[in-house]
């Protein structure tokens, strides 16, 4: 008896307001035809069909790939329709972040709601949408990264959390964020450009990636990118992506993260990690491959992590002793004879006493 009065099924007359919109969540495609401004574009519909499953999903994105504005907010509108009761948390690394982006961008896909069923659903306010009212456990609303306890403090039947521009998040909200989805039908979005090479965001595309649901949105992808003009309006330009070329390079940091939608250090690198890098002593500068030498002790590692060329990333060798990077290169585009070939010149120059290849498959030498 206390928990049907905690947890009462809708009225009536609600689940008749409610189940006509169900549909959202089984059919986006039908959600952008029928409820929503723009429609996504098949690679967005693809990562909120994700969504739908049972890992949690992460995506490393470029800017202006429409992961917020399209991804992120059509993913809480479908979940909330798809759930009764229901709750949709949306957090990130900056509070402003969530106020001027996410919940902007919510309201004006709201803002088509309401017009076209006018008088069904209240509007949003500052931080919340209660579509039938405040006193039915059913709202979408911001939570402010600052305190771990604006996350823990939920609970509901169905929850779905987002916390966007994650590469800056906290920890601790991070791990609050795993304590309230513990629920069959809850899930967890993690969305962000790829900065930093440790964390959460970065073990869910290398280390723990068997449990999640990962994407990737690279800008050169993007329509307007390839088309060198304007297809879909907000999205990635030629002229952008040339733009950020020319200010930062084509192998910086920058332009890995917000244009390719990589990891700045690694470009899809598993040999590389962050507690590696922190013990190199080279400078970038220095960064190309020694010349041979006499390995006496035998303690050369080279690690090989393989792109083939129709991923478009990037072919990394990594010469290492048991202390320290020693060099390091990459290459983009190479095909599998090129990169067996200089792998086979680095064994015969550096005699290393193991090989590392991709995700941790080791030979001996």
């Amino acid at each position: 008896m206390p928990s049907t009065a905690q947890r009462p099924a809708p009225p009536e007359t609600i689940r008749k307001i409610i189940t006509p919109f169900s549909r959202a969540w089984a059919d986006p495609a039908w959600a952008d035809r029928n409820l929503y401004p723009w429609a996504s574009t098949p690679e967005q519909i693809a990562i909120r069909l994700a969504v739908r499953g049972k890992k949690p999903v992460s995506i490393r994105a470029a800017n202006s790939m429409g992961k917020t504005a399209d991804i992120l907010v059509k993913s809480a509108v479908d979940y909330l329709f798809g759930h009764y009761p229901c709750r949709v948390i949306v957090s990130s690394a900056s509070w402003e972040n969530v106020k001027k982006t996410f919940w902007m961008a919510l309201k004006k896909l709201i803002e088509r709601i309401l017009v076209d069923y006018n008088g069904l659903f209240q509007p949003p306010d500052a931080t919340h949408w209660f579509p039938i009212g405040q006193q039915y456990d059913w709202f979408i609303a911001l939570a402010s990264p600052r305190r771990r306890e604006n996350i823990a403090g939920h609970h509901a039947e169905n929850m779905l959390l987002i916390f966007d521009e994650v590469s800056g998040l906290d920890p601790d909200i991070a791990a609050a964020g795993r304590g309230i989805t513990t629920g069959v039908n809850d899930q967890r979005i993690y969305s962000g450009n790829p900065f930093g090479t440790s964390g959460e965001f970065f073990d869910s595309h290398y280390r723990d990636k068997d449990h999640w649901s990962c994407h990737h949105l690279d800008a050169l992808d993007s329509p307007n990118v390839k088309a060198r003009r304007i297809i879909i309006p907000g999205m990635a330009t030629y002229e952008w992506v040339e733009e950020m070329k020319a200010k930062y390079g084509e192998n910086s940091a920058e332009y890995f993260a917000r244009v390719r939608g990589i990891f700045p250090v690694d470009a899809d690198m598993t040999i590389i990690t962050q507690t590696m890098l922190d013990r190199a002593t080279l400078s970038d500068a220095e960064a190309s491959l020694p010349p041979p030498r006499k390995n006496t002790l035998n303690d050369i590692i080279i690690g090989l992590d393989v792109a083939l060329t129709a991923h478009g990333d990037w072919t990394v060798f990594v010469i290492r002793d048991s202390s320290r990077i020693l060099a390091w290169e990459h290459h983009r585009g190479w095909s599998r004879d090129q990169i067996e070939g200089h792998l086979k010149r680095l064994v015969i120059e550096h005699a290393p006493r193991a090989v590392y290849i991709d995700d941790g498959g080791l030979f001996d030498l």
